[in-house]
């Protein structure tokens, strides 16, 4: 996952440099494919300069999982309604693991076994910041974490 996130992190330095650099979309992407080459996988790039309207477009339809893209704008909402004083980071929140599915709100619970985080699981009852929360949510890919921040 951290190779992930570091992949990821280059494609920002790669289309930060574009902007300013004023580099060619046919450049840009060259430099992106030859660095993607290099990794295992499938991967789909969509970035567009606002201030000329180019845009790079690989593997723009490829189809994928969403999986765990969904946390950040769950993150993004947290920090707004911390920001709107509705609640603190620093708040407690009992870790559970039974929630309501908002398709039929039948309880579920999730399990280690297809979590990334199996950690948190052993600390069911126990209380955890909203911002040790988000974090697990986000860097370890807590899927409990984030029904936890979800439900809150």
């Amino acid at each position: 996952m951290y190779r992930q996130w570091a992949i990821a992190l280059l494609f920002i330095f790669y289309l930060l440099s574009a902007c300013s650099h004023h580099m060619t979309p046919a450049t840009l992407q060259k430099q992106i494919e030859d660095r993607l080459s290099k990794e295992p996988g499938i991967f789909a790039v969509a970035f567009k300069d606002l201030g000329t309207g180019d845009q790079v477009l690989i593997n723009g339809h490829e189809r994928f999982h969403a999986a765990s893209t969904m946390k950040t704008p769950v993150m993004i909402e947290v920090y707004k309604q911390a920001a709107e004083g509705k609640f603190s980071l620093g708040d407690s929140v009992t870790v559970k693991n039974e929630f309501k599915s908002i398709v039929d709100s039948s309880l579920f619970s999730l399990s280690p076994d297809d979590d990334s985080d199996k950690e948190l699981y052993k600390h069911v009852g126990e209380k955890r910041t909203l911002s040790a929360l988000v974090y697990d949510m986000i860097i370890v890919s807590s899927n409990l974490a984030t029904n936890i921040v979800i439900e809150l």
